[in-house]
């Protein structure tokens, strides 16, 4: 599919953000309270787990501080606009990108773990992950046309499952995925998949978070703790009001077992870092 242009056709591109902080940057009247003086961090985007809002911070960053943030680009799927007006045409406000593939490669083989220094170019890796069944529902609206959303199938999709209540539209929306699998639409595709697929599959340290640390994330980057840039719950966020009703309380057995089976791979990753998936314990041993 990458081959011929069918992988996530219309989607965002795959790939990493770093920014660099300096020492000259002062982010209160006690210096001493800072997390960080001096440091380069990337980001790895994991669709539907408060990516746009963590981006948010590394813009506030740089706007505030006039720091350098880099988008590294492993992957650019088939786009809508014109030969000439890909995203990396466009005017960009002082964010830069990386070459190409191979340069991009080359910095993720400087990833490192915390160092008590950064040489010039270390750089820490983290990216943030979801419960499956939460992350399910915010990937249906999003794919279903959400503020933001460059899906070229919403229409055909909300024909497919919009139903009268948002269990019926939420059991539709499984079995769709079951049929079609995730490789059409990138917010299905399971975290591990895009966190190894942003790395080129390179064998290098990243800090995975969970979702429910978003919080003290937002705190780190100096942020406040509610800021929130997508919020499915919100009227007239996503396109329809079933979708916008819908929660992990429309979940029965038998939809909670195939979203665990769908997504067992990040199941077994989550439980592998110490995170808690109880949703799923009943339906994946482990």
């Amino acid at each position: 599919m990458k081959k011929n242009g069918t992988l996530w056709r219309f989607m965002p591109t795959i790939g990493f953000h770093t920014i660099t902080l300096g020492e000259h940057i002062q982010l209160s009247a006690k210096p001493m309270e800072d997390p960080f003086l001096h440091e380069r961090v990337s980001f790895l985007h994991v669709h539907k787990s408060a990516g746009t809002t963590i981006q948010l911070c590394f813009k506030t960053l740089q706007d505030k501080y006039k720091v350098t943030l880099v988008k590294h680009r492993v992957f650019s799927p088939v786009r809508r606009h014109p030969p000439g007006l890909e995203d990396e045409k466009r005017p960009t406000s002082r964010k830069l990108y990386s070459k190409d593939v191979e340069s991009a490669r080359n910095v993720l083989r400087a990833a490192t773990t915390y160092p008590r220094k950064f040489s010039q170019d270390d750089h820490v890796i983290f990216a943030v992950v979801r419960d499956p069944t939460e992350r399910f529902i915010s990937s249906v609206g999003q794919a279903m046309g959400a503020k933001g959303s460059s899906s070229s199938h919403a229409k055909k999709f909300q024909k497919a499952c919009i139903k009268r209540s948002s269990k019926e539209t939420l059991r539709c929306c499984i079995n769709y995925i079951k049929k079609n699998n995730f490789w059409f639409d990138l917010h299905f595709t399971p975290q591990t998949v895009e966190i190894s697929f942003s790395t080129m599959f390179l064998d290098v340290p990243i800090a995975i978070f969970h979702f429910q640390e978003i919080p003290s994330i937002l705190h780190y980057f100096r942020l406040p703790p509610t800021t929130r840039t997508r919020e499915g719950s919100k009227p007239n966020y996503r396109p329809k009001e079933v979708l916008t009703r819908m929660s992990v309380k429309d979940y029965d057995d038998d939809m909670i077992r195939d979203v665990c089976e769908i997504y067992k791979v990040d199941v077994i990753m989550q439980r592998s870092l110490g995170f808690k998936v109880t949703s799923c314990d009943p339906f994946i041993p482990a």
